[in-house]
């Protein structure tokens, strides 16, 4: 579990050193991009260990739910920078890590692996 915490370590860092530019278009959904649940069963077949844990807020959070989420909005934000569009790529990886993956998925699943 150490190398996946270092690889969510890296990635929160790559978010937060990036800036939230100012973009004019809209993100479109890209069909190749893979589901949630897709994520969710590699995840599971890599880290079948992984469960739920109890969470900062008194809930209990799902790591396997969280990897599912990080990777489907990663791969998100490479699909768009692979259309040829790097700047949207970047808001939406900067976006997500403000307003979703983030708070609700990253920060606590580190302190999770962190006492693991």
């Amino acid at each position: 579990m150490a190398d996946l915490k270092a690889v969510l370590t890296a990635l929160v860092a790559a978010a937060e050193a990036t800036a939230l530019p100012e973009i004019d278009e809209d993100q479109e959904h890209d069909p190749r991009v893979h589901e949630e649940t897709w994520w969710a069963a590699h995840v599971l077949r890599r880290f079948p260990k992984l469960g739920l844990y109890a969470a900062p807020d008194g809930l209990y959070g799902d790591a396997a739910g969280d990897l599912a989420e990080l990777a489907l909005e990663l791969e998100q934000s490479l699909s768009i920078a692979d259309a040829g569009k790097p700047e949207l790529a970047q808001w939406e990886w900067r976006f997500g890590y403000d307003t979703h993956w983030g708070w609700a998925h990253a920060q606590p699943l580190l302190m999770h692996l962190a006492k693991g």
